[in-house]
């Protein structure tokens, strides 16, 4: 199944998690929740399948961290605040925004 992600869509999974190669700077983000980190600490599921090491949600990604803050500044500029909150929430699963953003709030 792995092998024909590889080749039928070009989605590379490292089947042995420990030895994933530190200078891989991708970062997952979650499809279905808010989870986001670097590509070394995801999920996998028993399939061998990545997933949010939490909520065991599907997960994407992108090429970089640069690329993922790109994405979320385009977001900041009508949202003041939204980049602190995405940077408190790396790491973190939360079903939604609306729960981060409560928590993130209510955070000491």
């Amino acid at each position: 199944m792995l092998d024909a992600l590889e080749r039928d869509h070009g989605i590379t999974i490292n089947k042995n998690k420990g030895n994933q190669d530190r200078d891989d700077k991708r970062i997952a983000y979650g499809a279905c929740c808010t989870w986001w980190d670097s590509i070394q600490h995801v999920g996998q599921l028993p399939s061998g399948l990545p997933c949010c090491p939490y909520c065991k949600g599907v997960l994407m990604e992108v090429d970089s961290e640069a690329e993922w803050f790109q994405g979320v500044d385009q977001h900041g500029n009508t949202n003041p605040g939204y980049r602190q909150m995405i940077e408190w929430l790396r790491g973190k699963c939360f079903k939604d925004y609306e729960q981060a953003k409560l928590a993130y709030e209510a955070k000491p």
